[in-house]
């Protein structure tokens, strides 16, 4: 079994505080359950985990920085430790009233797409095309300057990450922009 990190024993302190709340461990993952909603904890990236959200401990321990990963959106983002804590506070908070959180925006949706104006749409699609085109002009002009590697996953270097990591990262960037 992995030894804890110091984000999983903060975890363990605001179990006490919170009734309903379950653990179950795995050999190198900790699930989380709370009010139905699982937080998963591990030292790498699931392709397959259950659990609503995945916080991954890199086992390189090169900075202070923990990789979140929102299961049913495919998105990923690096935070510090003390962002880490905040997110999982909130989960803790959130968790019994997420699924009403999340029926509810189905129905805006819904709502928002009924009432579309198609003309309205396209052409604020256009302006954010021309402010991602923007973004890319002054990605390139870093990246030829040396101000950005090209060779780094979320600002970290490639080399920090095994192959079958990439590969998982790979695949979820590869989901996000089928749905998009």
């Amino acid at each position: 079994m992995r030894q804890k990190d110091k984000l999983e024993k903060y975890i363990d302190k605001l179990i006490k505080e919170y009734k309903s709340c379950s653990v179950v461990e795995g050999e190198k993952s900790r699930y989380y359950t709370i009010n139905g909603r699982t937080l998963r904890v591990s030292d790498h990236i699931g392709a397959n985990s259950s659990g609503n959200m995945s916080i991954i401990i890199p086992n390189f321990k090169v900075s202070n920085l923990y990789v979140i990963h929102a299961h049913t959106s495919g998105a990923i983002s690096a935070v510090d430790y003390e962002k880490a804590k905040e997110i999982i506070r909130a989960f803790f908070y959130m968790s019994s009233i997420m699924l009403e959180i999340v029926q509810e925006s189905i129905n805006i949706e819904v709502e928002k797409i009924d009432r579309f104006n198609a003309d309205e749409k396209v052409k604020k699609m256009q302006e954010e095309i021309l402010t991602l085109k923007k973004y890319e002009a002054i990605a390139k002009t870093k990246l030829k300057k040396g101000g950005i590697s090209g060779d780094t996953i979320l600002g970290l270097p490639k080399s920090y990450f095994e192959d079958k990591h990439i590969k998982v990262i790979e695949a979820i960037i590869n989901k996000i922009k089928k749905d998009l």
